[in-house]
């Protein structure tokens, strides 16, 4: 059974192989961070997510788990906008107003 929050599914998913120009290591650990933020800071199932839960997530809770200066933060923007595609798809849920909110606030 696929889960929008196993790193392992999100990696095998077709999301996540377009990111093929990102290392498969870093699509990794970046994945790894922005799903135990959301487990770990948030707490919310997936389904449940909404506007207010993308802003505590991308602007408060996800930068505490990278560093000034980490070299994968490049990536994290590409990674979430691949993941959000795959946990509406794994969850079975549309996730409107989290997405809508995570793109509006992601950088291009």
């Amino acid at each position: 059974m696929t889960t929008a929050t196993s790193v392992d599914d999100f990696l095998a998913a077709p999301e996540a192989n377009e990111l093929g120009e990102i290392p498969e290591s870093a699509r990794r650990e970046v994945a790894a961070r922005i799903l135990a933020s959301l487990r770990d800071d948030l707490g919310v199932p997936i389904a449940k997510l909404d506007a207010d839960d993308a802003h505590a997530w991308l602007l408060h809770a996800l930068p505490e788990r990278f560093a000034s200066g980490d070299p994968l933060v490049p990536h994290v923007a590409p990674v979430i906008s691949a993941w959000l595609g795959f946990a509406a798809r794994a969850s079975g849920a549309t996730l409107t107003a989290f997405r809508r909110a995570c793109a509006e606030i992601l950088p291009e």
